[in-house]
């Protein structure tokens, strides 16, 4: 995870933002292709997570979801203020796979040991990507959270037809037409069969590739700081 650079936070915001803004501002400088992956729910769905969900909900005045935990709008539109232009698009994904009934968690159903064990993973992925401009986004804090919400709303909508259908739906009402964006399904089959042993033997292969990686990475860091710098 350090070498993917990825940022720890205490999920405090006066003690993470530092820590936010200071790895961003990093990543802006080196004026490179940049991913930045964010889950604004915060967690994955559990009985706990779901109950903060609804607290949230009746805060906001609003019905809880039913396939989706509520996001919270203060770490994206921080990482969106920091980075400011040096993105250009924020790319939406839902994703759905078969096998989660109405009700259940999905991290009690599949679960570490069934995936890697048993090998009773899910065998499709569904994948519901769309992507918006960042500079067509709201600045405003109230609006950007408006905006947010509406488009949990949406992925709600999509998730209760996945879960009647099998899969997500193509461009419908469900959508708000004024933030319709570029869309794409995407349907994706699985094609481990012995999802721990081939695990293990591409980490195994992936070994020989480290030190290389690793000596890289350091040219790299050490031509920046000496030359451009």
């Amino acid at each position: 995870m350090k070498f993917f650079e990825f940022i720890f936070l205490k999920r405090k915001l006066e003690q993470d933002k530092d820590n936010i803004v200071n790895n961003l501002e990093k990543t802006k400088a080196r004026n490179r292709p940049v991913w930045l992956v964010l889950f604004p729910e915060g967690t994955v769905i559990s009985d706990e997570a779901r109950q903060k969900s609804k607290n949230y909900a009746a805060k906001l005045n609003m019905d809880d979801l039913k396939f989706t935990l509520l996001p919270r709008t203060t770490g994206l539109k921080l990482c969106k203020d920091t980075l400011g232009n040096s993105i250009e698009w924020l790319y939406d994904l839902t994703v759905g796979y078969p096998g989660i009934e109405p009700g259940e968690n999905p991290e009690d159903v599949m679960t570490m040991k069934r995936i890697f064990c048993d090998s009773q993973g899910p065998r499709q992925i569904h994948i519901h990507i769309r992507r918006y401009r960042v500079d067509s986004l709201p600045t405003d804090t109230e609006e950007f959270t408006e905006w947010l919400l509406a488009r949990w709303i949406e992925k709600d909508k999509r998730m209760i037809h996945f879960n009647k259908h099998g899969t997500f739906p193509e461009l419908s009402d469900l959508d708000n037409e004024r933030w319709l964006g570029h869309h794409r399904t995407i349907k994706v089959k699985l094609q481990l069969q012995h999802v721990l042993k081939e695990c293990f033997g591409y980490w195994l292969y992936s070994l020989f590739y480290i030190p290389l990686i690793l000596l890289i990475r350091y040219l790299f860091i050490y031509f920046h700081t000496t030359y451009f710098t």
